[in-house]
């Protein structure tokens, strides 16, 4: 609680963590905390503006794949009397 002369009754309250006190200063107690004249409340009609009713909608229904096909592939022979270079060894040579 401080002198305060520019409000009513001379007195004012500071947020205390915004205070450094030196030495001793009386304990005082504060006053209650003042009732609101009025309650706020909130507009009906303005509110109302503000509610949206979302529509049903169907859920969405399950079609099953079709048949799975996994291609099958003939097997590569070495053709006999082909003088071809593995491929690997091209690579690393180039490397």
């Amino acid at each position: 609680m401080i002198a305060y002369p520019g409000v009513a009754g001379g007195v004012a309250w500071v947020y205390s963590p915004l205070v450094t006190l030196q030495g001793s200063v009386p304990l005082v107690e504060p006053p209650p905390t003042p009732t609101p004249r009025t309650t706020p409340t909130i507009d009906p009609t303005l509110a109302a503006q503000f509610i949206v009713e979302i529509p049903p909608t169907r859920l969405p229904t399950f079609t099953p794949p079709g048949p799975i096909i996994i291609p099958t592939f003939p097997s590569e022979t070495p053709e006999e009397g082909s003088n071809r270079i593995p491929m690997g060894l091209v690579i690393s040579g180039l490397g």
